[in-house]
């Protein structure tokens, strides 16, 4: 369905170098370790804030945190709550978000902390406040002050929250050298400061990391500078067991493929996945935050085993939505998809419309009703289309259009009105149409290295593990390799194959049709392109795929 384009590697380093030059980066970022992460204090306004929170702590005030309802709220929230048990201090509380009260800090969340926690002097936020004008000075008229730590956008004026401290990388004006960390990050970053000042050792900050790493993986937040140093440093803990917890998503994870040491795709495809389910299905992160905070060891197993079956139940509701939404997708021939469905459910909009958006390589929102007859969504994008900019100009051109919305360059939430989901379409598309090349919505595959031979596989193998960990713009490497396989199987009825040689498996799903009507004893070449799953396989798209016949 979509079109791709496949740019050969003109270097002629080795495996590495190439790896490390299409991702422009250096040998000296790959290999920082802990000693490399810049000073906390680097981060404008992160000083102010840990030194109201650590007069808080000193003059015995009553805090609360006041985290996001994903996998990086999670991770602030265990994160704050694991080092105030260490200053110790334990007059504080966590309050969560809810799907269904909106994004980020709102006025009846604060009348929820102040019922549970009536003295509360002080609100931290964590992955969430930077736009929380209304919120902040609700909080200021009750008495209570406000320390914002948040790593999203601005406000676009520039404008921030009226509070005791404001600390978000993306602030304008701001000096530190790496401005990308995750809302996890940032809190983490801040607490550093607070057991500085508290004259804490800096050590106990390593019981925390491998939370920080898996927020900082399921957040998608790039792997560079900072990022990469925490993520590498948390799954080399994870891998260790650090905590109970690990111990069970391994015993758990082998059920679908052995799991013996923690990587990115780990994490990204299996643990992130799990923590998230619980908010996408309930609206909440009370269970895994149950899971790892409050669960005594002999019960850590029943309760990730918990979490991975909603993250069953939630797969099953994205599949059926998805093909659902394909279904229209298959009639349209928009730049543009823009999809809105009777019925789908809020905690999987966004995985359908990245699901829809990977297979059509094409900007996509899909929408729903909501409660109040409107249609609320979300929306994935691709490399050069800035869909939060996009929905800006609408919002300018198309009046009245956009109940509300906000995001990113990769991704955002909407709700659009009633009876004008037509004309949003529209006025996306003739956008596109009008700015945008044709070349732009051909997906473009870097291959990093070509292979004459699969039995080389294994080293590759082994330089691949050595550069995890892999994600966000840094990207697991691509390598084609040219053969004639010594043996071809075809599975699941014709719809699989897998091309054998030396002991080396090239695995190419849903790619039964390159077969259809030869035979594959007749098979003189194989040119696959795709990922090194193992030091014995390569995983190939369907799309990527070439087979040459003898008689052809």
């Amino acid at each position: 369905m979509k079109k791709i384009k496949v740019k050969y590697p003109t270097f002629k380093g080795n495996f590495t170098e190439s790896v490390l030059k299409n991702r422009n980066m250096t040998k000296e970022e790959l290999w920082r370790n802990m000693s490399s992460i810049e000073p906390p204090q680097n981060i404008h306004g992160a000083m102010e804030a840990a030194t109201r929170i650590a007069d808080a702590v000193r003059n015995g005030e009553k805090i609360a945190l006041y985290t996001d309802y994903d996998a990086d709220g999670f991770g602030c929230g265990v994160v704050f709550t694991e080092l105030m048990r260490q200053i110790p201090y334990n007059d504080f509380i966590v309050f969560y978000n809810k799907r269904n009260m909106g994004f980020g800090m709102n006025t009846k969340g604060i009348d929820i902390i102040m019922a549970r926690q009536p003295d509360t002097k002080l609100i931290v936020t964590s992955d969430n406040g930077i736009v929380a004008f209304e919120a902040v000075d609700y909080a200021k008229s009750l008495g209570v002050d406000v320390v914002i730590t948040d790593h999203h956008i601005p406000d676009e004026s520039g404008k921030l929250p009226d509070a005791i401290a404001v600390v978000d990388p993306h602030k304008d004006g701001e000096t530190c050298k790496f401005q990308e960390l995750c809302g996890t990050g940032v809190i983490f970053k801040v607490m550093a400061l607070v057991f500085y000042l508290l004259g804490i050792s800096s050590k106990n900050l390593n019981d925390v990391i491998d939370i920080v790493a898996v927020a900082t993986i399921a957040d998608v937040v790039p792997l560079r500078g900072d990022n990469r140093i925490l993520a590498k440093e948390g799954l080399k803990r994870m891998s260790q067991e650090c905590r109970p917890q690990w111990k069970a998503f391994k015993q758990l994870g082998s059920v679908y493929n052995p799991l013996v040491s923690f990587k990115s795709k780990d994490v990204g495809f299996f643990v992130g996945p799990c923590i998230n389910a619980c908010s996408r299905m309930s609206g909440d992160i009370s269970e895994p935050m149950k899971a790892f905070l409050d669960t005594p060891e002999p019960d850590v197993h029943e309760a990730i085993t918990k979490l991975t079956k909603v993250n069953e139940v939630r797969k099953t509701i994205q599949r059926t939505r998805t093909a659902e939404a394909m279904a229209y997708v298959a009639t349209c021939n928009d730049r543009f998809v823009l999809v809105d469905m009777a019925v789908c459910e809020e905690g999987v909009v966004g995985l359908v419309a990245g699901n829809i958006c990977n297979t059509t390589y094409k900007p996509t929102i899909v929408l729903s009703k909501d409660e109040n007859g409107n249609w609320k969504g979300s929306g994935r994008s691709i490399p050069g289309v800035h869909i939060k900019e996009l929905l800006d100009i609408v919002n300018k051109t198309h009046p009245g259009v956009l109940v509300g919305y906000g995001g990113h360059s990769q991704a955002c939430g909407l709700t659009v009105y009633d009876g004008k989901v037509d004309e949003l379409r529209r006025a996306l598309n003739e956008y596109c149409d009008k700015h945008f090349d044709e070349e732009l919505f051909n997906e473009t595959i870097v291959v990093d290295y070509v292979l004459d031979n699969p039995a080389e596989l294994p080293r590759l193998f082994s330089e691949k593990c050595a550069m995890e960990p892999f994600g966000c713009e840094f990207t697991e490497p691509i390598v084609m390799v040219k053969f004639k396989p010594e043996n071809t199987r075809i599975v699941k009825e014709g719809k699989h194959l897998i091309f054998e040689y030396k002991g080396i498996e090239i695995i190419s799903w849903n790619s039964g049709y390159h077969i259809e009507g030869q035979n594959v004893a007749n098979i003189e070449e194989v040119v696959a392109i795709g990922t090194i799953e193992s030091g014995q396989s390569l995983n190939c798209q369907p799309e990527l795929l070439s087979i040459k016949f003898a008689n052809n």
